[in-house]
């Protein structure tokens, strides 16, 4: 399906293993990608952003971006923690919620002056921490 001056198009198609879809216009225009090439999935969207959703192995990444500062979700399950990762240009945020032995640890980090949230379960105490740069804020709970 095609339309000319300010025109879009919609293909999909199936070669080898994957799928794509695709649906642009020009100047202000934006595409969607789906595909799946050896276990990895791709979502594409632009409209001067991208949002882009794949799954290679064990995590799923979601990746927007619009114009240099992108924002990427990361939602990793390898082994026996899940990770949160939301990046954004430069000053990355880190949310990490994992659980490994008896223990789940809930951690935000913010570029240099990060804040740190630890939130962990292990035997028979529950502990949180927050630190903030340099000086830092401890709360344990036993």
């Amino acid at each position: 399906m095609e339309r000319t001056s300010n025109w879009f198009s919609i293909n999909l198609k199936r070669t080898s293993n994957w799928f794509y879809m695709n649906l642009e216009r020009t100047l202000n225009w934006f595409y969607i990608n789906l595909e799946r090439t050896s276990n990895v999935f791709s979502i594409n969207l632009e409209c001067t952003s991208q949002l882009v959703l794949y799954q290679s192995g064990a995590y799923i990444i979601l990746v927007l971006y619009q114009f240099g500062a992108h924002i990427k979700l990361v939602l990793d399950q390898s082994g026996a923690h899940i990770k949160l990762v939301l990046h954004q240009s430069g000053a990355h945020m880190k949310l990490v919620l994992y659980q490994s032995g008896a223990h789940i640890k809930l951690v935000l980090q913010q570029s240099e002056a990060h804040i740190k949230l630890v939130l962990y379960q292990s035997e028979a105490h529950i502990k949180l921490v927050l630190h903030q740069s340099g000086a830092h804020i401890k709360l344990v709970l036993d």
